[in-house]
């Protein structure tokens, strides 16, 4: 067989992979969203019975509480590492000291913004749950609080990428551009279809205000349009401003760019089997992890966790192939 046979043997090969792989997910999202379809609520009434109580909003169930708190985490702590890298490569390759500092202040300065609304984000999860009144002094708490870790997180984890060897810096560049990217276009597309949606939440029809217009008989299927309330009759009747805010999933979704690790394989070039597997698994099971919880709070339907998690898959899918693959997949190559 000659050389240019085999070659095109090859890509048909790994094409015929890809293809297989596509239509397997297609087979088992389908499958999954046709369960969630028929049967959201029975599921959350399931996995609410002993962590949502009846009337009350939020959930006094450690574990799911522990990760409506820090369940989104994965989405800043992957800009920030990706603004890292960006600094050290403007820092080594950027001759020019004007563009080269105005660089490197951009990307300090986004990494230290993404740990300080990661921690914000903690923190108002913390406030909302214990019941503290949002006075002046602890409002200033928080901010003080939040910014300050978010400057020494940043600056720790700038220190640490600096013992990257500079042919990885070079390497992950791609990576950092393409993490960026799945964070605007996946979560952009999750609030984008929140509010138009309009779906409520579990808890909310399972809080006490709600049941004066109808409870659980304002359950909606995922595919179901609403109006949303205003604010005002959100929080009388839902407890919460978000209460119309379940499809899909925004901590599912943040949660989530956990898959931009399996970007890793590619990037580095990882043969080890051992750490290909982790950076596969370990990804899948926290998204699963946050999407039980979510569920089990009673924030979000087994759809909403479906969706939410899809869409931070399929983009993480799209911009690995462009920016770290560059198409090689479907060239057979």
């Amino acid at each position: 067989m000659s050389k240019s046979k085999a070659k095109e043997k090859k890509g048909f090969d790994i094409s015929r992979k890809t293809v297989a792989a596509i239509f397997i997910f297609i087979l088992v999202f389908g499958g999954l969203l046709l369960i969630a379809t028929f049967k959201d609520l029975q599921v959350s009434q399931f996995l609410t019975k002993f962590s949502l109580p009846k009337g009350e909003y939020y959930a006094d169930d450690v574990f799911g509480r522990m990760f409506e708190t820090i369940g989104c985490a994965p989405i800043y702590l992957m800009l920030g590492f990706a603004f890292h890298i960006i600094f050290w490569n403007v820092f080594i390759r950027v001759k020019d000291m004007l563009v080269k500092y105005f660089l490197l202040a951009v990307s300090t300065g986004c990494g230290v913004a993404a740990y300080c609304v990661m921690y914000k984000d903690v923190l108002r999860y913390i406030v909302d749950q214990v019941g503290l009144d949002h006075n002046s002094v602890k409002t200033q708490f928080v901010t003080f609080s939040m910014i300050f870790m978010g400057c020494i997180t940043c600056f720790l984890g700038t220190l640490a990428v600096r013992n990257f060897k500079d042919e990885t810096l070079k390497k992950l560049l791609s990576f950092a551009v393409a993490v960026i990217l799945i964070a605007a276009v996946a979560n952009g597309l999750v609030n984008l279809i929140k509010i138009p949606m309009g779906r409520p939440r579990y808890r909310g029809m399972n809080y006490e205000g709600a049941q004066s217009i109808g409870g659980f008989k304002n359950f909606k299927r995922w595919y179901e349009a609403t109006a949303q309330p205003d604010k005002n009759s959100l929080i009388w009747y839902y407890g919460s401003t978000d209460a119309c805010k379940s499809f899909p999933s925004g901590h599912t979704c943040s949660a989530g760019m956990s898959y931009c690790l399996i970007m890793l394989i590619d990037a580095l070039k990882i043969t080890d089997k051992k750490k290909k597997i982790a950076l596969w698994v370990c990804p899948i099971v926290y998204t699963g992890i946050v999407a039980v919880s979510r569920i089990m709070v009673g924030a979000h339907f087994f759809s909403d966790v479906l969706v939410g998690g899809t869409i931070a898959f399929l983009t993480m899918l799209l911009f690995r192939e462009i920016f770290i693959c560059k198409g090689s997949h479907f060239k057979g190559e």
